[in-house]
């Protein structure tokens, strides 16, 4: 697939950038356990589910709990702030532009930002993030 086919194919629309990064095992499909709220542990199953807005996620199936996490929770796509909250803003479609980028193209970091629409300290964060999956990935292997 040329860049442009993947830009247009997988960048261009939300829907198409989860259809793609489901299709190549990039998404937890698996279920996970509840963290509860405020604190207080659940430990319950969650299930997949989509607002009504569109996005997905995951819902926890306790009826008293029902805590919603992101479709990104545990996954390369969650942007932990100091404190290991979850804080990204950038859409899946956003992302996947930046690591397009980071893997297709040797420009300067201000050049992606151009061509991204991100902010230079935003590229910054995720070519960090990509190359430290490439350094584990080359660290890993025999």
């Amino acid at each position: 697939m040329r860049m442009t086919e993947f830009a247009r194919d997988v960048i261009g629309s939300e829907a198409h950038c989860v259809k793609y990064l489901r299709k190549h095992d990039l998404f937890n499909e698996e279920t996970i356990t509840c963290r509860g709220r405020r604190g207080v542990p659940c430990g319950s199953e969650m299930h997949r589910c989509t607002r009504k807005s569109g996005v997905q996620g995951w819902i926890c199936k306790k009826k008293k709990c029902r805590t919603r996490r992101s479709v990104r929770t545990n996954m390369f796509f969650t942007y932990e702030d100091k404190n290991g909250n979850p804080n990204c803003k950038l859409s899946l479609s956003q992302i996947m532009s930046i690591v397009d980028v980071f893997l297709m193209t040797q420009c300067t970091i201000r050049q992606a930002s151009h061509i991204t629409g991100c902010s230079l300290s935003t590229v910054v964060d995720w070519y960090n993030m990509c190359r430290e999956v490439c350094s584990k990935i080359i660290s890993s292997q025999p």
